[in-house]
């Protein structure tokens, strides 16, 4: 590959570019709570499953690994799962996706809420002591359904 401005960028240009996407995807994101670990973890898993379907990557059960990987080296996809930052940066633990390595979406590791009005995975409003975890991510969800 050459002449691409990709292949002309340095690491420091690289991280700049990175924090910029993830500055943008984050200002377009939205919380979404629970009560628990497992439903954020749900949660999570959906929001991955559309995202990539959207961009021709099949996570439906059953999915052979093989035809998963080849679809996304096909499509451009990329997946990142970041998970090492000092507590200050904490919130940007998490899922990256990458199409055509443009930051298309940002999912966050499960993180704890506190005294706000919170909305579960069915919708229903709750006292924040019911719900105390959250997820902040770009991919839009309307009544616990995901449109991307």
């Amino acid at each position: 590959m050459e002449g691409t401005w990709k292949d002309d960028r340095t690491l420091d240009e690289m991280a700049t570019t990175d924090a910029e996407m993830l500055e943008r995807c984050y200002k377009q994101s939205d919380s979404f709570d629970f009560r628990s670990v497992r439903e954020c973890q749900r949660f999570i898993a959906e929001c991955m499953k559309a995202t990539l379907s959207k961009f021709g990557v099949d996570l439906s059960a059953g999915a052979d690994p093989n035809e998963v990987d080849a679809a996304m080296k096909k499509n451009g996809v990329k997946v990142e799962h970041r998970t090492k930052y000092p507590p200050a940066e904490a919130w940007k633990a998490g899922i990256y996706i990458y199409k055509n390595s443009e930051l298309v979406a940002f999912i966050s590791h499960p993180a704890v809420r506190e005294k706000q009005k919170l909305i579960s995975l069915t919708g229903q409003t709750t006292n924040p002591a019911h719900a105390p975890f959250h997820v902040r991510t770009n991919c839009k969800v309307i009544a616990s359904r995901l449109i991307i």
